[in-house]
Parts: structure tokens; sequence; C-alpha cells
């Protein structure tokens, strides 16, 4: 657990999504390559069918990029409770984010 649970939850999601960031930068830009290359040569029927499929990749891609910035949010979450079950003291900065747990 460490001390995640003193940050806020805007603090954790960054230091936690920093390598999270990186991917999806490196996706982004290699996807991008994809499609160059892809508008290269090939009839236009197969440029399209190719672009369709890059695109439902690239899509697929950012969804689970999104879908883990709101488990890292769960999972800060979950870190503030314990910390509150346990009777740390929990910074009012990091309670801010969590109304909800104040009352525990």
């Amino acid at each position: 657990m460490g001390a995640d649970w003193k940050l806020t939850q805007k603090q954790y999601i960054k230091r936690k999504s920093v390598k999270l960031v990186e991917k999806k930068r490196q996706y982004l830009r290699e996807y991008r390559e994809k499609v160059w290359i892809c508008s290269l040569g090939a009839s236009a029927e197969v440029r399209r069918r190719d672009l369709r499929r890059l695109e439902e990749e690239r899509d697929r891609a950012l969804r689970y990029y999104d879908r883990r910035l709101v488990v890292l949010q769960d999972e800060h979450r979950e870190l503030v409770r314990r910390a509150l079950r346990r009777g740390l003291v929990v910074p009012d900065r990091v309670l801010k984010d969590y109304p909800d747990l104040q009352k525990i």
C-alpha cells in the first residue's frame, strides 16, 4: 500500500499512469505511421478496408486506455478506504476527492 493513500486522486493517477500515457502516445504514433503506409500503393477498396480495420483497432486500444484510468481511480479510492478503516490519518485534501468516505 505504501503511502499512496496520502496522495490526492489526481497525484495518484499521474504517478501511476506515466507508463500508460507513454504507451498510449507510442501506440498513436504507430497508428499514424500505419495509416500513412496504408494510404500508399493499394487500390482504393483495399485502402478503405485496411483503414477501417486500423480505426477499429485504434478504437479498441483507446477504450482500453480509458478503462485503465477508471481502474486507477477505483484503486486509489480503495487505498483511501482501507487507510481510513485502519485508523490512519488521511489528509483532508485527499478526502475532498471522496466525500462519501469521510463518514468512515
